[in-house]
């Protein structure tokens, strides 16, 4: 075994088969729909901040009642 080898080197099969098979061979397979809800919570962030919005209509966006609005704004400090 020399320097360059390395130690659990892929058979040269795997690099046959397309992305999406070696995909399903992940642990946790992850999509973009998985992150839909941190994107929304970043925009509406950005917006409240910016005074784009009101926090009232932040809150109803992420269909949270006002004072699950309030606990979260008053996080971002």
């Amino acid at each position: 075994m020399s320097i360059a080898d390395e130690p659990e080197a892929l058979s040269p099969d795997k690099f046959q088969q397309s992305p999406e098979v070696l995909r399903s061979q992940e642990p946790d397979s992850l999509s973009p729909s998985h992150f839909i809800e941190d994107r929304l919570s970043r925009l509406v962030r950005k917006a409240i901040e910016k005074d784009e919005i009101t926090m009232s209509r932040g809150a109803e966006i992420l269909r949270l009642d006002l004072e699950a609005m309030r606990e979260i704004v008053s996080s971002w400090v």
